[in-house]
């Protein structure tokens, strides 16, 4: 796990990751058959899911690496 927060790119790609997997997922569960633009197609969601997921996996990356710089100062 902590090579992985080593690398900023690889952790929000990670996001990107399970985030289209997810929208699939969504997709797949929750089909519309009429009157939804978003879910007509397995792109839409994919796309919904990828940015929301790099999005909410760069967060939690920005906010594990400002925990780390606190610890790391408070212990010197």
């Amino acid at each position: 796990m902590k090579k992985i927060l080593a690398s900023e790119t690889l952790f929000t790609t990670l996001g990107y990751l399970i985030g289209a997997l997810g929208g699939y997922i969504y997709f797949l569960l929750f089909p519309c058959t009429e009157g939804c633009a978003l879910n007509r197609s397995p792109i839409g969601t994919i796309l919904v899911g990828l940015f929301a997921g790099g999005l909410v996996f760069q967060f939690i990356y920005e906010f594990l690496k400002s925990k780390h710089k606190k610890d790391v100062k408070n212990n010197h």
